[in-house]
């Protein structure tokens, strides 16, 4: 993020951008495994998108052209970015798998794709237990429902569903200017989704990945409620 700010112009070159996050996830892949990952991907693409953003309309071009880069550059920048950071990611971890096999003469594939199966798993140690997801979450209701009514619940979750359609159809034009902060938003339930063991079972720190998505909602409210010119 500093070297996106500090050097501006760094974010003009789509291919150096690749580079830059190829060598964050093999740094995070070594550093920050499963704790908070997601944060390494997700910020820094904040801000190179919104610097690119920043320049695409003090250019002041014609309203056809700067809207159609605007809504085809964010989500581009996603795609390799997060290609090329998730490539770095993944390298380093294997490459450390063949390097231990090769110094130990020990087979360890099968001991870490036995570990990548059990992270993504739909099994919890709880209480000392290994119960299934379904089972966890189900008892997890139980003790909500035994505070809150169901339907209190729903009506609570039906109506935040209602005023953030009515938000983003009153801010329709902004929104489609700023989608790409909502994208990014979600990178963290995504991450939740596929690393589901992992995740629940470590939640006392797992859930700072949810940082991610606060910054963007606030920051995509902040941009909403200005008027499209004042950008």
């Amino acid at each position: 993020m500093a070297l996106f700010i500090i050097k501006p112009e760094y974010t003009r070159r789509k291919d150096l951008c690749i580079y830059i996050f190829f060598i964050i996830g093999a740094i995070t892949s070594y550093m920050d495994f499963l704790t908070t990952p997601v944060l390494t991907l997700g910020m820094p693409l904040v801000t190179l998108i919104a610097i690119n953003e920043k320049k695409n309309y003090s250019k002041q071009l014609p309203p056809s052209i700067n809207t159609r880069r605007h809504q085809q550059a964010p989500l581009k920048t996603i795609i390799y970015n997060s290609t090329a950071w998730g490539a770095g990611y993944a390298i380093l971890w294997i490459l450390k798998w063949c390097i231990g096999s090769v110094l130990t003469k020990i087979n360890i594939f099968d001991s870490a794709m036995h570990n990548a199966k059990l992270r993504v798993g739909d099994t919890l140690i709880f209480n000392g237990k290994e119960i299934p997801l379904s089972d966890f979450i189900h008892l997890m209701l139980n003790k909500v429902y035994a505070i809150i009514s169901p339907w209190l619940i729903i009506f609570i979750i039906v109506a935040i569903i209602v005023l953030v359609a009515l938000y983003v159809y009153k801010h329709w034009e902004q929104t489609k200017q700023h989608y790409w902060l909502l994208i990014i938003a979600m990178m963290p339930v995504a991450w939740f989704i596929v690393m589901k063991n992992h995740s629940i079972q470590h939640i006392f720190f797992t859930w700072r990945d949810f940082l991610l998505t606060a910054w963007c909602l606030i920051a995509y409210l902040c941009l909403t409620i200005k008027k499209t010119k004042t950008i």
